[in-house]
C-alpha cells in the first residue's frame, strides 16, 4: 500500500556485472567503500554473493556513513543480511526525502514544516514574562499555533532539542478535531465577513480548543438569531442541508466535551544553576536521552519559520547539529557554542550585510531592456544558469554563465567568524539561508554549525503591500545525520514601536527550526 508508493523498490543496480573490486584484502575494502555512492555499493554486493563472499560489517559501516550523513549503526546492526537491509531502507527512504523535496520545491517553496520528533530539552533564554505557552519546545514543534519567546535579553539565545521520534506524554498537544478543523476554520472565515470581525481570519494559528469553543460559540449564536444557514450560502443548493446539520452535529459535540485539559510540555521543566548562568530544563526529555538509543534523523534540508504578528521576531541565527543527544553542557554560559554565539556580532552583521544587497544589472533587449534589481538567483532552473531580475514590478529570468550567476547575487562563498564558511543556500523576498561548512576548529566536536539565516529588516509599509509569511526553506549541500538540534538566536528584529510593546529592550520570538529528511531505523 502506502509504504510501498513511498519507498519504491529499485533492484536494477544490483543486476550489474561484477565488480573488481571483490578482489581486494578484506581491510582495504572497507577503506574503499568509505568512497563509494549507495548504487555503486550495491553493485558490489551482488558481486560479492555471485563470488560467495559477502561484504563484512565494517565496510557497510563506511558505505552509509559517506551515503548518509555520517550515520554510525551498532556492529550488532550490522550483522549477516542486516547490513545490506539497512542500506536499503536508507536506500529508498532518501530517494522518497529527495522526490518530495523536489515536488514542494516546484510547487511550493514555503510549504512544509520539516521532520517531526524533536522536543525541547532546555535553553538558556528562559520564557517570555515567565508564561509556559512559550516554552522552547514549542520552537521544535510542527503545530502553527506554538511560538518560543524568550525573556527579555541582550544577549544570544541558545535552545537545545533532543530526537526522539515518539517524545514524553506532557509534550504533546493532541488536537482531536484534526479532521474537521480545516473547514470550521473555513466556516469561520465566512463568519468573519459577516461579522466584519478580522479576529475570525486567523484562527488557523490558535490552539485546537480555542477554534473548537469559537466554533461552538459563533455557529450557537447565529442559530439562535435564526440565521445559521447564511454561513452556508455559498454552499451549492443541493448540499446547504446536509452542512447545516453538520455544523449543528458539531457544536453539539463540543459543547458536550469536558472542561479543555491542555497538556503542559512546560510541566516538566526546572530551574538550573549552571556555570553562573540559568538553564530552563525539561527533565522528562532528558530521562529519555540516552547514547544507547538509535532513532537519527537524516536532514537533507532546514526550515526556519518566524512569527509575523510578534513585536521582536529573531532576523538572525544559527543551526548547529548534534551527532549525539544534546546535553545542558552543551549549552552552558562555559560551553563552546555559548562563546560563540555570545561573540556572534560580526557574523550577525556579515549576514544581514547580505540580505541588503541590492545589486542591479542591465537587461537585455530581448526581454524588454531597462534597468533592474536581482532578487533571487534559482538553481533549480535551466541547471543553475539562471537569476532573476526586478523590472517595474515584474519578475523576469535571466540566462547568464553560473559563476556570474554567483557573482552577481552574493552566491561566493563567505567567512563566517566563528562558524566557517558559508554558501548562500537559499533566497526569498523576505532573508536568506547559507549551508554552513564547520570551520577545522569544529571537526572533533559533537554538536558544530550546518546553516545560519537572516531575515531583511524590511519597513512597515512594504511588508503591509507585499505581505509577509515569515518562513525560509533551503537544501543541505549534504545530508546530515543528527540525534538533536541546538539553535542559536543571534539577534532580532526590533518592532516594538510598531506592536506597542512595553518591553524595556527587545526578546527573542521564533515559531519553528526544523530539517527535512528522513528517519532512521
Amino acid at each position: 500500500g502506502r509504504q510501498n508508493r513511498e519507498e519504491p523498490q529499485d533492484d536494477s543496480d544490483e543486476h550489474a556485472p561484477a565488480s573488481a573490486l571483490i578482489a581486494l584484502p578484506p581491510d582495504a575494502l572497507a577503506r574503499v567503500c568509505a568512497y563509494l555512492e549507495t548504487r555503486a555499493a550495491r553493485r558490489l554486493h551482488a558481486s560479492a554473493k555471485v563470488s560467495a563472499r559477502a561484504l563484512g560489517s565494517e565496510a557497510w559501516a563506511a558505505v552509509i556513513k559517506t551515503n548518509h550523513g555520517g550515520l554510525k549503526l551498532r556492529p550488532k546492526e550490522l550483522e549477516g543480511a542486516k547490513a545490506h537491509a539497512a542500506l536499503q531502507t536508507l536506500h529508498r527512504r532518501a530517494r522518497s526525502a529527495r522526490m518530495r523535496s523536489d515536488v514542494r520545491r516546484h510547487t511550493n517553496p514555503s510549504a512544509g514544516w520539516g521532520l517531526p520528533g524533536f522536543h525541547g530539552l532546555a535553553t538558556d533564554g528562559g520564557v517570555d514574562e515567565g508564561d509556559a505557552t512559550y516554552w522552547c519546545d514549542a520552537l521544535f514543534r510542527p503545530e502553527p499555533w506554538l511560538v518560543y519567546s524568550s525573556a527579555v535579553t541582550a544577549r544570544p539565545v541558545l535552545c537545545a532539542a533532543a530526537y526522539l521520534v515518539v517524545g514524553p506524554g506532557d509534550a504533546t498537544i493532541n488536537d482531536d478535531d484534526a479532521q474537521d478543523r480545516a473547514w470550521m476554520v473555513e466556516r469561520m472565515e465566512k463568519a468573519g465577513l459577516l461579522f466584519d470581525d478580522a479576529g475570525l481570519d486567523h484562527l488557523d494559528s490558535e490552539p485546537p480548543d480555542v477554534v473548537a469553543q469559537t466554533f461552538a460559540e459563533v455557529t450557537r449564536v447565529m442559530d439562535d438569531q435564526g440565521w445559521l444557514h447564511e454561513l452556508v450560502r455559498d454552499v451549492h443548493e443541493s448540499r446547504r442541508a446536509a452542512v447545516m446539520a453538520r455544523v449543528r452535529r458539531k457544536r453539539d459535540e463540543i459543547q458536550s466535551r469536558p472542561p479543555a485539559r491542555r497538556p503542559k510540555p512546560f510541566a516538566g521543566c526546572e530551574l538550573q544553576t549552571c556555570d553562573g548562568g540559568n538553564l530552563l530544563v525539561n527533565d522528562h526529555v532528558r530521562q529519555r536521552c540516552s547514547p544507547a538509543l538509535t532513532p537519527c534523523a537524516i536532514a537533507t534540508a532546514v526550515v526556519i519559520r518566524r512569527p509575523t504578528n510578534y513585536s521582536c521576531p529573531c532576523a538572525v541565527g544559527v543551526v548547529f547539529a548534534c551527532r549525539r543527544h544534546p546535553t545542558t553542557s552543551d549549552i552552558a554560559q562555559s560551553s563552546r557554542l555559548a562563546r560563540v554565539c555570545r561573540a556572534s556580532d560580526a557574523a550577525a552583521s556579515i549576514l544581514m550585510a547580505q540580505t541588503e544587497e541590492t545589486t542591479r544589472v542591465e537587461l537585455p533587449r530581448s526581454l524588454g531592456g531597462g534597468r533592474g534589481r536581482v532578487v533571487q538567483w534559482d538553481p533549480s532552473v535551466v541547471g543553475g544558469n539562471s537569476y532573476r531580475v526586478l523590472v517595474d514590478g515584474r519578475s523576469v529570468p535571466v540566462l547568464v554563465r553560473r559563476s556570474e550567476a554567483k557573482r552577481i547575487t552574493g552566491g561566493d562563498p563567505f567567512d563566517l567568524p566563528g562558524f566557517g564558511v558559508a554558501t548562500l543556500s537559499y533566497e526569498n523576498a523576505e532573508g536568506r539561508v547559507w549551508d554552513v561548512k564547520a570551520g577545522a576548529a569544529w571537526a572533533a566536536a559533537d554538536v558544530y554549525p550546518i546553516a545560519a539565516w537572516a531575515f531583511k529588516a524590511r519597513p512597515e509599509d512594504e511588508r503591509r503591500i507585499t505581505g509577509e509569511h515569515g518562513q525560509l526553506r533551503a537544501p543541505l549541500k549534504r545530508p546530515v545525520a543528527v540525534r538533536g538540534l541546538v539553535v542559536g538566536l543571534l539577534q532580532a528584529e526590533d518592532r516594538m514601536r510598531e506592536f506597542r510593546d512595553a518591553h524595556p529592550e527587545p526578546n527573542l520570538d521564533l515559531q519553528f527550526v526544523g530539517v527535512e529528511g528522513y528517519a532512521y531505523p
